[in-house]
């Protein structure tokens, strides 16, 4: 797959950083800026559908190593991936095992220590989080009985 990159607050400017990214075509997969870089998270593969790979980019999408294909989260899709200070966390998605509400965190993207086995919230896939003012959001998401309608 193709990596773009609009720089400079331009988002009508966009350049191509590479042509063929060594992580392969996938979806579901969560993209984050992390304290090291970019970091690139699971998703679904030609060859898995829960993929728990992960990629980092240090010099803005022009080059990407595997940080590590065994971050001790089950593999996923359609996950949520947030930074918050000095870590990232990965939070619930679809997996191997179905419906995830785990939360994980790292500093590097290779070196991973989960945090909660079940967070309070439902678990779910193709939900939305951030991070705003020192606190995490997930909101609505699908947990396999229809789409969730709450905060």
């Amino acid at each position: 797959p193709e990596v773009w990159r609009a720089g400079n607050g331009d988002v009508l400017k966009w350049e191509r950083r590479l042509e063929a990214a060594p992580f392969g075509a996938r979806d579901g997969h969560a993209l984050v800026r992390a304290p090291c870089g970019a970091l690139l998270l699971g998703g679904a593969t030609g060859g898995c559908l829960w993929g728990h790979d992960v990629w980092a980019s240090a010099d803005g999408g022009a080059t990407w190593t595997l940080a590590t294909e065994t971050p001790g989260w089950c593999g996923r899709t359609h996950l949520e991936a947030v930074a918050l200070d000095d870590r990232v966390y990965v939070l619930g998605g679809f997996g191997e095992f179905g419906y995830c509400s785990d939360v994980w965190a790292s500093a590097d993207g290779a070196a991973w220590e989960r945090r909660a086995a079940a967070a309070a919230w439902s678990p779910r896939a193709m939900h939305a989080a951030c991070a705003f003012r020192g606190a995490i959001y997930v909101v609505g998401g699908y947990e396999g009985a229809g789409p969730r309608r709450f905060l």
